[in-house]
């Protein structure tokens, strides 16, 4: 029957070894993904926005159906007068068109709205982008000078390419893309590049204000975008307060393990103590392999495999250019609770064989200190024994009456004293 009890108590540590690591993996991604103080310092991090801001303009302006668009008064597109810009000419562009700050203050408005709706009782999230700063740059003295850069970008216009461009530019020809001379550049650009300006500008509409484009749905839309929103908020309640409460499972486990087969204090420590040790270690994998893999690299997979799954206009180029140092940072944050806690649980998996093996004996440890003794020690001390209880036999008996000593048949007569002559 113990050899039973000790057979399930392994199998019950065997599942405490596997769920554990579970758990602080877990409870460590509830503490960051639902924490505002982790966002927060991402957003101070703000190296990322100067990688995330150059690929973000592009994506604005060279989305499929913008790309389609031809400028006004001609058969260009968009996409051709836009492509021959280099990486490094649209960080120039951003810096001219994108305030610095313009990133950092709209994410952190979301983030925060966010934030807000989920811990008050507003029913929807006050989400918005206010586009307009860039609207104004686009239409005013900084788009001129964009659309200066885009006729330099282009190649120069050779002998034939100069008179069809004339043509163009007197209203009797077709356009062409090149860069003329310089007398010729302020007309190219009235013709050309500023009208592809206005067009870029004409779809950047303004503010995007997800609150009142609600309001502007019908009561059964409202009713049903607000459902969804409230389910949500149920269930990440719910999580959050849910996780914490996982631990229950291994502790349930070590309970169990403690009923089966502990009987002493050396055995509950030892028992206790090697599968929170293990277990620790084990929980310490998936952070050491995250820091060791290498977070620029590995959030950068995790950024093209996002792109892959998405197909919202403006995303995939945003999310590559700027997720990888965002992942860099989120991928920082989640390790560090899980390093907390397999550091808990391994400081106190040794405290308990420590205990174990040095503070409690095995209570076999003094019979065979007793029977290492000599044979003339152990005579003395049977000898001391046997008299200590023959003088306390005597001792009761004097003490006790004599009645209690008579056979259950009843009492015994006293004994007639007899004749000294007989």
């Amino acid at each position: 029957m113990g050899c039973l009890r000790k057979f399930i108590a392994l199998g019950l540590a065997l599942a405490f070894l596997v769920m554990f690591p579970l758990v602080v993996w877990s409870v460590s991604l509830e503490l960051v993904l639902l924490n505002r103080a982790t966002y927060a310092d991402v957003l101070e991090h703000a190296a990322w926005y100067e990688s995330m801001i150059p690929d973000l303009l592009p994506t604005m302006m060279m989305d499929q159906e913008m790309a389609r668009r031809q400028v006004p008064q001609t058969d260009v597109t968009v996409a051709e007068v836009f492509g021959a810009l280099g990486p490094d000419d649209w960080r120039a562009i951003s810096e001219l068109l994108i305030p610095e700050d313009w990133l950092y203050t709209q994410i952190s408005h979301n983030i925060g709205a966010l934030f807000n709706w989920f811990e008050t009782d507003e029913a929807i999230p006050d989400l918005r982008v206010d586009t307009s700063p860039i609207r104004m740059n686009v239409l005013g003295l900084p788009g001129r000078e964009v659309a200066g850069m885009l006729i330099l970008s282009w190649d120069r216009c050779t002998a034939a390419q100069e008179d069809q461009l004339q043509k163009f530019l007197d209203g009797a020809g077709d356009p062409v893309l090149c860069q003329p001379p310089g007398s010729m550049i302020a007309r190219m650009s009235s013709a050309i590049a500023e009208p592809a300006m206005g067009a870029i500008a004409s779809e950047i509409t303004g503010n995007f204000d997800y609150y009142r484009l609600v309001w502007e749905l019908s009561p059964a839309e409202q009713d049903g975008i607000r459902y969804g929103w409230n389910a949500l908020k149920y269930n990440l309640n719910l999580a959050k307060r849910l996780f914490w409460m996982s631990y229950l499972f291994p502790l349930a486990l070590l309970a169990l393990i403690v009923i089966l087969v502990v009987r002493n204090a050396h055995a509950f420590f030892a028992w206790v103590g090697w599968p929170l040790l293990i277990g620790g270690f084990l929980s310490l994998l998936l952070p050491v392999l995250l820091l060791l893999s290498g977070l620029g690299a590995l959030g950068e997979r995790v950024a093209v495999e996002i792109n892959r799954g998405i197909e919202a206009r403006q995303a995939g180029i945003l999310l590559y250019g700027g997720f990888e140092s965002v992942m860099t940072s989120l991928i920082g944050a989640y390790s560090q609770p899980m390093l907390i806690q397999s550091a808990i649980a391994i400081v106190i998996g040794f405290a308990a064989l420590f205990l174990a093996a040095s503070a409690f004996k095995a209570p076999e440890e003094s019979f065979t200190e007793m029977v290492t003794l000599s044979p003339e020690m152990q005579s003395a001390i049977e000898a001391r024994i046997q008299s200590e209880v023959e003088s306390r036999l005597q001792t009761h008996a004097r003490i006790m009456p004599r009645s209690q000593f008579a056979p259950p048949g009843g009492e015994t007569k006293p004994e007639e004293p007899q004749d000294k002559d007989a």
